[in-house]
Formats: structure tokens, C-alpha cells, sequence
């Protein structure tokens, strides 16, 4: 069944229960691919309806991780800010705001559904904008999966993932 917004694809997919496997097919590098996906149950995504907290204390910004949260190990992939090197290597234009995947783990759950280049605008309900930011939503989802709001380097397709953690 074609899906022609995103409303749609959330009223569609609400009506499946929690558990029940889907076929979806996307296009992805122009490329049609078709993913099967277990559907899961919002109130277990995290506290993406939660206010945003301040996590403590000043973040030391030469260490991302230095909170506890290995991105890599813990769900299989990872981030860079957008500087001008990686907005050239990935073809992100002038404007385009978040993070940028740097790379992922072939055998993780992150590889089903991102893929270097792709920029994540939002952890959860949270737009980010930097690596610090980024770290910051992510670490609210402490082993659960993280609810992320991507979309192709040049913002032409855009779609929200669940990356379940690595095990």
C-alpha cells in the first residue's frame, strides 16, 4: 500500500499491534529496498514525551562519551558534528542542521536503517544541533531503543527510526 505522508504511515502502522512484524519498502539511495520490521510499543521507546533535563554538571566537550555513553558499542554507530570537512564528504549543504553518521556497525541494528552521510536532527522529540547535544537525548535512552529523526544529506527524504540497542 502506498503511504503518501507521514500522518499516514502513523495512523497505518498505530493500527498493527506491538510485536507484529511488517514489510516496508523504502527507497534509499534511489534504490527500492523492502525491510521487515517488528513493531514496537511507544511507551517503550523512552522518555521522548519527558521535559527535557539538564544532565548535571558542565560536559568536558573534548570527550563526548565522557558521560558514559559509547554510542558505537551500545547501538552500532556514530556521529560527527558538521564541520565543513564532513559536510564535504557527505554533500550536507550550508544550512542543514544536527549531527551526520560518521559510520556503522555492518552487524548492528543501526545498519537496517542508517547509513553514513544520513543527518539526525532529533533525539526523541529534542532537535540537536551538535555531538554534545546529541550525547545528551541519547543517554536518556540507556539501553532502550533511540528514536531518531533523520533525513538525506541534501533534506529531500526524511523519516523517524528506532535503533534498538546492541546486545
Amino acid at each position: 500500500q502506498a503511504i503518501s505522508s507521514p500522518d499516514e504511515l502513523v495512523s497505518l502502522i498505530s493500527s498493527r499491534r506491538a510485536g507484529e512484524s511488517v514489510k516496508l519498502q523504502i527507497l534509499r539511495d534511489g534504490k527500492a529496498q523492502t525491510l521487515t520490521v517488528k513493531l514496537g510499543d511507544r511507551k517503550d521507546m523512552g522518555p521522548a514525551g519527558q521535559d527535557d533535563e539538564d544532565q548535571g554538571g558542565p560536559q568536558d566537550p573534548g570527550q563526548p562519551g565522557s558521560q558514559g555513553l559509547n554510542l558505537d558499542k551500545n547501538y552500532g554507530f556514530q556521529v560527527g558534528d558538521l564541520t565543513q570537512a564532513n559536510r564535504y564528504q557527505f554533500g550536507v549543504p550550508e544550512g542543514v542542521k544536527g549531527v551526520v553518521v560518521t559510520s556503522v556497525s555492518p552487524r548492528s541494528g543501526a545498519a537496517d536503517s542508517l547509513s553514513p552521510g544520513l543527518v539526525i536532527t532529533s533525539v526523541g522529540r529534542a532537535q540537536v544541533g551538535d555531538v554534545q547535544e546529541f550525547d545528551a537525548q541519547a543517554r536518556k535512552f540507556s539501553g532502550k531503543p533511540l528514536l531518531l529523526y533523520v533525513q538525506s544529506p541534501r533534506g529531500d527524504q526524511k523519516a523517524t527510526v528506532a535503533v534498538p540497542p546492541s546486545h
